[in-house]
C-alpha cells in the first residue's frame, strides 16, 4: 500500500498542476517575424464551440487584432464576440479566483482567461478603428465611448476586487487546532504569501491616452465639438498643437490635416518564476506563534525549523514580467518627427502588480497539497523502509513540473507615436529610423485624414481611417 502511494505521487502532482498552456510562443514568432497570416491561423485554430474553452477569449482577441491589420472582413465579428465574453469575465474574476477552497487549489490555467482592463479597453478601441475604416461612424462612437468607460472604471474596479479577495483570504486565515488539516495548511500558506506582498512597489497608470486621442480626432473630423468639450480634464492628454487646431476650427478655420498614429514594439510579456520555501509542514509547529515567527524571520531560520520538522520544500510558481520589445524610436514624414505619446506596458505593469498578491496567494496555497504529499512520502519511507529522502524527491518532482499562468494578449504594441501634418494632397513617405518604409498618396486636401500604422518589426501595416464628413 505504501509503495503504491509513493509511486502515485507524481501523478497526483501533475493533477494538481493542471493542463498545458496554449502556444503563445509560436503565435509570437509568426506575428513578429513577418508572418501575420500564420499567426492568425494559429489563433483561429484555438477557437472552439465549447463553452468550457478557458482560452476562447484570449484567442478571439489575438485573432481579431491580427485580422484587423490583415484587412480580413471577420475582424469585427471576432472582436465583438470577445467583447461579449469580457463582460462576464470581468464581473466574475474575483469570484472565480477565490470562490471556495476547490477553486483556490485548481490551476490558474484551468480558469477562463482573466482579461486585464487595459486589454478590454483595447478591444473596444480596435472595434472603433475597424468601424472607422469601414465608415460605420455610429458604431465607432459607441466603441470609443465604451473604451473610455472601461479605462475610467479601472482604478475603482481593482479597489473593489482587492476588497472582495481580502474578505475571502481573511476567512481562510480564521483557523485553529480544531480546524481541518486542509484549512490549517492553507492558513500556513497565507503567511508566506503576505510576506512577499510587502515588497511590491510600482507606479500606478490606468489611463490610455491613445483612446482619448482617437476619440478627440474622431469627433473633430465629425465637427462634434460638444463631445470633445465633454471630455473635460481628459483633454490634458492631448498635445497642445491639437488643442489649438480644435479651437481654430471652432472659429471657422478650414485647414485640413493628416494624423499619423503609429504603434511600435511588443508589450511587456510574462514568464514563470519558481520559488522554493523550506516548510515545516507540521501544523503543531507552524500554529505556534513563536515558532512561526522564527520560521518567517529569515530563510536560514526557516531551514532550521524545517529540518527539525521533516525537511519538506514548499514550491510555487508565479508570473514575472520580462522585457518589452521596441522596434524603432524614430518615425518621420516630410522631415517632421513623430512624438512619443505613451507606453502601453505601463498599464500592463499596473494591473499585473494589482493582481499579483492574489495570484501569489493562490500559487502558495495550491502548493500546500503537494507539500503534504511530500510529507506523507517522507514518513512512509522512514516507517516502512527506514529510508529518508522520498519527501525531498517528491518536492523536486513538483518543482520541475509547476509553471505560472503567463497567458496574455501578446499582439498589442508597447509604444504609440503621433505625427500631424497639414494636408496638401501630395504623396507622402514614412521613414522609420531614417530609412524609407512606406509611400502613399494623401487624400483630397479638403478633407482630414487619419493614417494608422503598425510596426511589427518585420512588417509595417497601413490602415486609412477615413472619418471626414462626406466620405460615406
Amino acid at each position: 500500500m505504501h509503495i503504491k502511494l509513493i509511486f502515485s505521487i507524481p501523478f497526483f502532482i501533475f493533477f494538481i498542476i493542471g493542463c498545458a498552456k496554449p502556444n503563445l510562443n509560436t503565435f509570437n514568432q509568426a506575428y513578429y517575424n513577418g508572418n501575420a497570416k500564420k499567426a492568425y491561423e494559429i489563433a483561429i485554430s484555438h477557437l472552439t464551440n465549447d463553452k468550457k474553452n478557458q482560452d476562447q477569449l484570449l484567442w478571439q482577441v489575438q485573432a481579431g487584432i491580427v485580422s484587423f491589420y490583415l484587412g480580413n472582413k471577420n475582424s469585427s465579428k471576432l472582436l465583438n464576440q470577445a467583447d461579449a465574453l469580457m463582460q462576464e469575465n470581468i464581473q466574475n474574476f474575483a469570484k472565480s479566483f477565490f470562490g471556495n477552497i476547490g477553486a483556490i487549489l485548481s490551476s490558474d490555467t484551468n480558469l477562463s482567461y482573466p482579461i486585464y482592463l487595459y486589454e478590454a479597453s483595447m478591444v473596444n478601441y480596435y472595434l472603433a478603428l475597424d468601424s472607422m475604416s469601414n465608415h460605420n461612424f455610429a458604431n465607432a462612437r459607441v466603441y470609443l465611448n465604451q473604451a473610455l468607460e472601461r479605462q475610467n472604471d479601472a482604478k475603482d474596479y481593482y479597489a473593489r476586487e482587492i476588497k472582495y479577495v481580502q474578505k475571502h483570504l481573511d476567512n481562510i486565515k480564521k483557523t485553529d487546532k480544531n480546524s481541518s488539516q486542509e484549512q490549517q495548511y492553507l492558513a500556513i500558506g497565507m503567511d508566506f504569501a503576505r510576506q512577499g506582498d510587502k515588497d511590491i512597489v510600482f507606479n500606478e497608470h490606468y489611463i490610455n491616452p491613445m483612446i482619448i486621442y482617437m476619440k478627440v480626432l474622431f469627433e473633430l473630423t465629425q465637427n462634434n465639438f460638444s463631445a470633445i468639450n465633454a471630455l473635460g480634464k481628459e483633454l490634458d492628454y492631448i498635445l497642445q498643437e491639437d488643442k489649438e487646431i480644435i479651437k481654430s476650427r471652432q472659429n471657422g478655420d478650414n485647414k485640413r490635416y493628416i494624423w499619423f498614429i503609429i504603434e511600435d514594439g511588443k508589450i511587456t510579456s510574462k514568464d514563470t518564476f519558481k520559488i522554493s520555501i523550506p516548510l515545516p509542514i507540521n501544523p503543531d509547529i507552524l500554529l505556534d506563534p513563536i515558532k512561526m515567527a522564527i520560521a518567517l524571520n529569515s530563510p536560514h531560520s526557516a531551514i532550521i525549523v524545517t529540518a527539525l520538522s521533516g525537511g519538506i520544500m514548499l514550491n510555487y510558481a508565479e508570473p514575472k514580467l520580462i522585457n518589452k520589445e521596441i522596434f524603432a524610436k524614430k518615425y518621420s514624414v516630410d522631415n517632421q518627427q513623430a512624438k512619443h505619446l505613451f507606453e502601453l506596458s505601463n498599464l500592463m505593469q499596473t494591473e499585473f502588480y494589482k493582481r499579483l498578491p492574489a495570484i501569489r496567494t493562490r500559487a502558495i496555497l495550491r502548493s500546500i497539497p503537494p507539500a503534504i504529499t511530500a510529507y506523507i512520502a517522507e514518513k512512509t519511507g522512514e516507517n516502512s523502509f527506514g529510508f529518508r529522502g522520498f519527501g525531498i524527491l517528491t518536492s523536486l518532482i513538483h518543482r520541475t513540473a509547476i509553471s505560472a499562468d503567463i497567458r496574455m494578449i501578446t499582439a498589442l504594441p508597447d509604444s504609440f507615436y503621433i505625427l500631424r501634418l497639414e494636408n496638401d494632397g501630395k504623396e507622402k513617405e514614412l521613414n522609420i529610423n531614417g530609412s524609407k518604409s512606406l509611400i502613399f498618396k494623401a487624400i483630397d486636401s479638403n478633407k482630414d485624414d487619419i493614417i494608422y500604422i503598425r510596426n511589427t518589426s518585420k512588417n509595417v501595416y497601413f490602415k486609412r481611417l477615413l472619418t471626414s464628413q462626406g466620405d460615406n
